[in-house]
């Protein structure tokens, strides 16, 4: 199962989004194919407070959906978030960091880690490196590569070689 993180879902629903963004989603949701989603709970609480106004469409869409689950912080994440804090950060770090950025983004790779994640999504660079530290395969979208454009017709015959039926 794969995990997208809050940056992802805003993107993913944002019916403006174009360019390149766009397009590496779109391969992204390809390459997923059918497979199901992991929402964690607490980037799904990110995500419903940034879409504020759109918040009950959006909510309608994902639950209403086959393709999201919402999974829950767990005995097993939480036991997990906990190892991985201690392993990376020593007392000094952990003062330093905000703690808001340490429950939020450190539980959402706890979250994959305890639910088996194959790839958790993601565009924050502080989800890949927590990701790293917990043995997660970490997908920034911004990395995901857009294939070049196929041939065109007009470059495949140039001017003055191509068939005159």
């Amino acid at each position: 199962m794969v995990f997208f993180d809050t940056s992802v879902l805003i993107d993913l629903f944002n019916d403006k989004l174009s360019g390149p963004r766009k397009q590496r989603l779109d391969i992204m949701m390809a390459t997923i194919g059918k497979s199901k989603v992991a929402i964690p709970a607490p980037a799904y609480i990110e995500f419903l407070t940034k879409v504020d106004k759109a918040r009950e469409a959006y909510l309608a869409r994902i639950e209403s959906s086959n393709v999201f689950r919402v999974e829950p912080l767990s005995k097993r994440a939480s036991l997990e978030c906990a190892i991985l804090l201690n392993e990376v950060f020593t007392k000094k770090e952990k003062s330093n960091v905000s703690r808001t950025k340490i429950k939020f983004d450190w539980m959402i790779v706890a979250i994959a880690k305890a639910g088996n994640s194959s790839c958790l999504y993601s565009i924050d660079g502080d989800i890949d490196r927590a990701c790293r530290h917990a043995g997660i395969r970490c997908e920034l979208v911004d990395n995901i590569v857009i294939p070049p454009p196929g041939p065109s017709t007009a470059s495949l015959f140039p001017e003055g070689t191509g068939d005159q039926a």
